[in-house]
């Protein structure tokens, strides 16, 4: 039993895999589990780019996962856990498909637990004429929203919750989300932060204007502390990631286990004149070169780096490739991992969707225009062309740059661009 099980972590950028900020986890990684260096995901934010991960597809719409497609869950035959732990992953929007248990929003000892007041206002922001007041918005804001909340299980409760279900060895496979380091870079939750941290109402001020996502609304000095904020908190994840890591190593199980280890998404710190993972840019490396690790059974290729460019939805044409669960045929222009063949990896975002190739970018806009830098094939190109631009709607309901995009294409066919 616990035959795979999926670890995956919100918003750790490839780049913060350091000895600096990530360590520990690295002592276990480096020995057991190989390292897929070129590693896309299939969009810039949670809701483009876990329909890659969890059903190796392209999101439809508003970042569901589509309802032709197979999830990880109906691939591996058996008992399933998920602890989902972020709001966009939720079975409305197709995530839960497969699993016998879907924990969308877990908590351990309390912590974590999404407080009533958030949960009346999470329903009320389904309201359109609530969502839209500026009333409403100044009240929960002014009198009821205590200052940079955490509304999910930090690492050390997922580690818990992680080791009672792989305690239990009934299911075949588990799937745990970490939600550190993403927004809000909590001083709570950070491991050796920065001198004079501000206080909570202050930092939760620079949360969010973070969340608009121009740097310009950062000084220079917010945007450091926003730096080694994060990076205070990517120690955190990995002080308690790596315990799990290490109490695995020494079960009875782990070596027949496949493991994987993968961030969804990166994040921005002022490069482009971005923050945090913008929805409605070109996917840009920061936001889609992410971490992927995979321990294979008995560790084979334990410590081997593999350079060759690997999308997300890779992972769900290894595990078919590993287990061979009913035969089943991989989705489009996937691979197994470890297999160097080249790939047409598409990352999207609301007004871009991105080529990436081992000799190139290519880049196709909602407005019409593009780009290419170095070469990339005809083959990729069409399978770019195939792939719908998703919509994917904040929790404020708006839809981020679309309608933008619409209207320079327009004017564009017309000749007035």
């Amino acid at each position: 039993m616990n035959s795979v099980i999926l670890l995956t972590v919100d918003s750790l950028r490839a780049d913060r895999i350091t000895d600096g900020c990530f360590g520990e986890s690295l002592e276990v990684l480096r020995k057991d589990f190989a390292e897929f260096n070129n590693a896309y995901s299939y969009g810039v934010a949670t809701p483009f780019a876990f329909p890659g991960i969890i059903a190796g597809t392209h999101p439809i719409g508003n970042g569901n996962i589509a309802s032709d497609s197979i999830t990880l869950a109906e691939v591996i035959n058996g008992d399933s856990t998920a602890y989902a732990n972020n709001g966009y992953l939720r079975e409305e929007r197709g995530y839960a498909r497969g699993f016998t248990h879907f924990k969308e929003s877990p908590s351990i000892n309390g912590k974590g637990k999404i407080s009533f007041v958030d949960r009346i206002a999470r329903r009320l922001q389904k309201v359109e004429a609530i969502r839209e007041s500026a009333i409403a918005k100044t009240i929960y804001n002014r009198y009821l929203r205590d200052p940079l909340p955490i509304s999910y299980v930090p690492a050390d409760g997922m580690v818990k919750l992680m080791r009672r279900k792989l305690n239990k060895k009934s299911d075949e496979f588990i799937w745990g989300h970490w939600m550190d380091p993403h927004l809000p870079y909590h001083p709570n939750t950070a491991i050796d932060p920065p001198e004079d941290v501000p206080n909570l109402e202050e930092l939760d001020d620079i949360k969010n204007r973070i969340a608009e996502a121009d740097a310009s609304a950062l000084t220079k000095e917010e945007l450091e502390l926003s730096r080694e904020l994060y990076d205070a908190n990517v120690r955190y994840y990995d002080k308690h990631f790596s315990k799990l890591l290490r109490w695995m190593q020494n079960q009875s199980w782990y070596d027949d286990a496949f493991i994987v280890v993968v961030s969804d998404h990166g994040e921005y710190f002022g490069e482009y004149g971005q923050l945090f993972h913008t929805w409605d840019i070109d996917p840009y490396d920061e936001a889609i070169h992410t971490p992927l690790w995979v321990k294979y059974p008995n560790q084979e290729d334990g410590g081997e780096t593999f350079d060759h460019v690997v999308g997300h939805g890779d992972i769900l044409a290894t595990v078919v490739d590993e287990f061979e669960p009913n035969e089943l045929n991989s989705p489009e222009h996937t691979a197994p991992l470890r297999e160097t063949a080249s790939r047409h990896v598409v990352s999207v975002s609301n007004t871009a969707k991105r080529l990436t190739e081992d000799d190139g970018v290519y880049i196709s806009r909602r407005d019409g225009s593009e780009e290419e830098r170095g070469h990339v094939s005809e083959a990729g190109k069409q399978f770019v062309e195939s792939i719908e631009l998703p919509e994917c709607r904040t929790s404020r309901g708006k839809v981020l740059g679309v309608e933008e995009a619409e209207r320079n294409r327009r004017l564009k066919n017309l000749g007035y661009k």
